[in-house]
């Protein structure tokens, strides 16, 4: 918005109406030489642009906050209506807005899902994974990922991959020992799947999912898959549209 108020003044600082209504170089109505003109265009310029920037636009101002919810619903409406394009602009629009983190995890969730409508499927990892950090208590935004990495056949080079980074990099990553537990039911590794949720109720005890990976690990335990039988629901974000 500042940048284009900034390109309409600046439009008006080189143009001005006569009084036959027809529009002028600004300098000429100073009836004063090219580079007096110039001049005249930079000061002018300079105490437009000083305004612009020592004039504060709150959020308060322009209702960001409003524009973010509706922006948000927008794209949730237009992604019932099976229009996924136009729900990726809206929600575009709305994490510019710089929304709170919860908020944003629920825009990049549901920004994956329009990008998997179309297909697009390494824009939605990328999105979910966003998702995943920004709140990392909701299962739903792993399930999600595991999904989509399914979708495009590569949960083995994604099993890879963490494996990698939690053995090699960064071992107290607790949000990758959960999704790798999950990436291993979703390949029936059933073993390696219950030491991922173990490590990860080590490492991280008090989050809201370490009872969930607790449950995961004592039915693995019993050599049974929670993900292939769906004996352990899923945690829901309330963030989530109400829609399939």
């Amino acid at each position: 918005m500042r940048f284009l108020q900034v390109r309409f003044f600046l439009g008006l600082i080189n143009q001005t109406p006569t009084s036959d209504g027809e529009l002028t170089d600004v300098g000429a109505c100073f009836n004063t030489p090219l580079i007096h003109q110039r001049t005249i265009r930079l000061i002018m310029t300079g105490l437009i642009a000083s305004f612009m920037i020592l004039t504060p636009l709150t959020a308060s101002a322009y209702h960001l906050e409003d524009n973010l919810i509706k922006h948000m619903h927008r794209g949730d409406t237009y992604l019932q209506q099976d229009n996924p394009l136009a729900a990726i602009d809206e929600y575009r629009i709305a994490l510019a807005l710089e929304p709170t983190a919860s908020i944003s995890a629920s825009l990049f969730h549901n920004l994956a899902r329009a990008y998997r409508q179309l297909g697009m499927r390494d824009l939605a990892i990328r999105a979910l994974q966003r998702s995943m950090r920004l709140q990392p208590q909701f299962e739903r935004y792993f399930r999600d990922l595991l999904a989509t990495y399914h979708e495009k056949g590569q949960t083995e080079k994604a099993i890879t991959y963490l494996e990698h980074i939690v053995q090699d990099i960064n071992p107290d990553d607790t949000e990758l020992w959960y999704l790798l537990g999950l990436l291993y039911m979703q390949q029936s590794q059933l073993a390696q799947a219950q030491g991922a949720f173990a490590t990860f109720q080590k490492k991280a005890p008090s989050s809201p999912l370490a009872q969930v990976a607790e449950n995961y690990a004592l039915v693995l335990g019993e050599g049974r898959n929670p993900l292939k039988t769906g004996l352990i629901p899923s945690v829901e974000s309330p963030f989530a549209p109400q829609h399939p």
